[in-house]
């Protein structure tokens, strides 16, 4: 069955640091609310950062190397002055816990989908561009990895993991440990799925879980969109990602 996107989508741009009592319902909410805090500080969990903006607000972000930063590209677009940040204005924090962390270090330089000359509209603003990888002053841990060719999405007994920080919990991690892939669309280069993910959680890592302890990176979330009535997540999938890494 073919998947049409529609028209207007709610991006989950960055989130102001103190924002206002969070509304009953957050469209991001698929039903039931499934989000359980991540109280554990090691990998995968280590991996999922915070990504701070010096003008306010943040995303979240995933180590996709020891010194890398993999996030969504709008994160770094700055609505009030129609320009994108510059990576001074970029802090990543590791293990962010209720105003404690364990490590963090700023951004000295950034690549992106977009055109960073260009204003974030038109071309420039394709969903599949919706990424940007940050290098980071010093290495911050243990990465994801990337998932390989043919394994981009879960298998028949696999379900997928996504953590970040939730505009309703920003203090800690949240996370939900048995979504899925509704439909691949675009050619693969995007994928729906059915986590709850809210403004904030925007560059969160969409993940899969072995048996043997490994973790594979399959996507990072990038928007929430209203497909024929229902509510779901779009992300940025691991082939679009491989093919911008150069993996």
């Amino acid at each position: 069955m073919k998947v049409l996107l529609p028209v207007l989508l709610l991006l989950c741009s960055a989130l102001p640091l103190f924002a206002e009592e969070a509304p009953i319902h957050l469209p991001g909410i698929k039903g039931e609310d499934d989000r359980t805090i991540v109280e554990s500080l090691e990998w995968p969990w280590s991996a999922v950062v915070k990504v701070n903006r010096r003008t306010g607000g943040y995303c979240t972000g995933v180590l996709v190397a020891p010194d890398k930063v993999l996030t969504a590209a709008h994160c770094l677009w700055l609505s009030r002055t129609d320009h994108w940040l510059t990576p001074d204005a970029l802090h990543v924090v590791v293990n962010y816990r209720r105003g404690d962390w364990t490590d963090d270090a700023p951004v000295v330089s950034y690549i992106m989908g977009p055109e960073p000359d260009l204003p974030r509209e038109g071309e420039n603003a394709k969903l599949p561009l919706d990424w940007a990888v940050l290098t980071v002053a010093k290495p911050l841990g243990e990465p994801i990895p990337l998932a390989a060719p043919g394994r981009e999405t879960a298998g028949p007994d696999e379900a997928m993991m996504q953590a970040g920080f939730s505009q309703d919990a920003r203090h800690v991690p949240t996370m939900n440990r048995a979504c899925h892939v509704v439909a691949m669309v675009r050619g693969g280069k995007l994928f729906l799925h059915d986590c709850d993910a809210v403004n904030g959680d925007s560059g969160s890592p969409l993940m899969i879980a072995s048996p043997d302890g490994s973790v594979r990176l399959v996507g990072i979330h990038s928007a929430t969109v209203n497909q024929n009535g229902t509510m779901l997540g779009l992300a940025v999938s691991a082939q679009t990602l491989r093919a911008a890494l150069g993996q």
